[in-house]
This record gives C-alpha cells, structure tokens and sequence, in this order.
C-alpha cells in the first residue's frame, strides 16, 4: 500500500474514529513496551482491536447516554476504530513488505497461535471475506475455542481495507 492508497484508505473514517483509532495504537503500543512487555503474542495481537473499541466506546457512551440506539451505535463504531487500530498496528509493524496488506493482518492477529505463510494468511483473508462458515472451521483449526471472536476482529479489520489491499 503506498501513501495514495494509505490517505484513501484514511478518508473511509470519521476523524473521531481515526483519533480514537490513533490514540488506542499508541497506547497499546506503549502497553506493549511497558507494563504488557511480558505479555503473550495472543493479548498483544488483540490489545488494539480491544482498546480502541472500549476508547471508542466509552466515548460515545459518555458523551450521548446510555440509551438504545447510542449504545448499539457506539458498539458498532467502537469495533469499527478498533479495526482502525489493528489496521494501523499491522501497516506500521509489518516488514514482510512482498505480502499483502490483508495477508499481514491475519498473520499479525493470528501469531500468538500459529504462524500461517503469506499463501495461507492471503487464503483465510480471502475465506473470511466470502464463506464465513469456511473461515470460521478454518480459525476454528487455528484458535480453538476462540473462532467465532476472531473472526470478528479479523472481519471488521478486513473489512476497512476493502479493495485497497
């Protein structure tokens, strides 16, 4: 993805989910290096996605009430800056720069169960976009237990590249 791509890729977003999405990076980031330095590949592969939906969600919650229609609303924006994070965690920590953008994704979250080759990330990718059973019996084979929270943070993640991988 060069910097055309990555500015389109940006302009899908409102600027609170991109600030929150921004700010639940950094944070992580930080985590990450500090008190969770320690922690196992499987918490820091889903700490973005979780931070920037809890930030994002406690926003919305804070600044609106709790009713309803803000709350199912702050969820569904919540998960959508928490893709924003994972997103920006894979584009500016990938290095493997010959594997595609959703490739790195699923390798990303998916490293602290099991290391996939760029053949198989792209593969799961490709299933998680069009056959949701296959990719849940797919992540079932990886994570367990675990398949059907993946394949949410895996589909709301992919999901905000679209085409631009």
């Amino acid at each position: 993805m060069d910097l055309v791509g990555f500015v389109s890729y940006l302009r899908q977003f409102k600027a609170d989910v991109l600030l929150f999405g921004l700010a639940a990076w950094g944070v992580s980031l930080l985590l990450q290096k500090t008190l969770l330095k320690k922690a196992g590949a499987k918490v820091q592969a889903f700490l973005p996605f979780a931070l920037g939906t809890v930030l994002y969600a406690a926003y919305r919650l804070i600044l609106f009430g709790v009713c309803d229609a803000a709350a199912e609303s702050a969820l569904a924006e919540g998960l959508t800056c928490g893709a924003f994070a994972t997103a920006l965690h894979v584009l500016l920590a990938r290095t493997d720069k010959g594997v595609s953008v959703k490739a790195a994704c699923v390798q990303s979250v998916l490293a602290g169960y099991i290391t996939l080759s760029a053949e198989e990330a792209e593969a799961l990718a490709e299933a998680i976009e069009t056959d949701e059973a296959g990719a849940k019996e797919r992540l079932a084979a990886y994570v367990g237990e675990a398949a059907d929270t993946f394949y949410l943070l895996l589909s709301e993640t992919l999901k905000t590249f679209g085409a631009e991988s």
